[in-house]
């Protein structure tokens, strides 16, 4: 379509014809469109693009909260691990110090003091993962 055509194939805009009028119409609209000032002149390029990391960082980027979670929660895991590792040592020195005061047949024939040793020796290992298993443990 020739700039002169309308959508129907006139050379010259006919009166008759109602794609003449209305190219004849949005003409003079985009004539008067671009005789006009705008009063307000386009932002500058490096304040747009300032704007827009900005939002990138807010909207897009994980949050500093976030990332400020997560390293708490790396810290709380790794006081747990090391609380669960003392508790541990805590209950080995007083459960040798306990055996130390048996007398050695007594300890390998007692029910009673192997439960109790095998008892912390299994809560010993199980401690870590039991305290840290809800940070494991996403949602």
């Amino acid at each position: 379509m020739k700039p002169t055509e309308c959508a129907r194939g006139h050379e010259v805009p006919v009166a008759t014809c109602d794609a003449c009028r209305d190219a004849a119409a949005v003409t003079s609209f985009l004539e008067t469109l671009a005789r006009e000032r705008d009063p307000e002149p386009l932002p500058d390029a490096d304040e747009l693009f300032r704007r827009a990391r900005i939002v990138e960082r807010l909207f897009h980027a994980p949050a500093p909260v976030e990332r400020a979670i997560r390293r708490l929660q790396l810290f709380e895991l790794l006081a747990i691990v090391v609380s669960a590792m003392t508790l541990g040592a805590w209950l080995l020195r007083v459960t040798a110090d306990a055996a130390q005061q048996l007398p050695l047949p007594a300890l390998l024939t007692s029910p009673q003091a192997i439960a109790i040793a095998l008892g912390a020796a299994a809560l010993a290992a199980a401690l870590p993962l039991l305290l840290a298993l809800p940070l494991l443990v996403e949602d």
